[in-house]
């Protein structure tokens, strides 16, 4: 899975499973809340600041757009399986 930002810079995770969380989605406040908490009393203050940062952007869009906001209705996308976890069961 790839990731490309803004400024065209891009970060690979390879098969690494990744989790993202979109602004319509309407826990996304409550998730980054928690992820910014669990920072905290690991004391990764940079990381719970730009967290923080995410945060307010998605309150803010999720203000602007009350109509864009849902519960989250997307399928889990699975980057591969691994001969480590091959007998686990998939997701739904």
């Amino acid at each position: 899975m790839k990731l490309i930002y803004d400024d065209g810079t891009e970060k690979d995770f390879g098969d690494e499973p990744i989790f993202v969380v979109r602004a319509q989605d309407k826990f996304a406040p409550m998730l980054v809340e928690t992820h910014i908490q669990l920072c905290v009393e690991e004391r990764l203050f940079e990381q719970a600041s730009q967290s923080d940062y995410a945060y307010r952007e998605i309150v803010q869009w999720q203000h602007a757009n009350p109509e864009r906001v849902k519960l989250p209705d997307h399928k889990h996308r699975h980057v591969g399986l691994t001969s480590a976890n091959q007998n686990e069961e998939e997701a739904p």
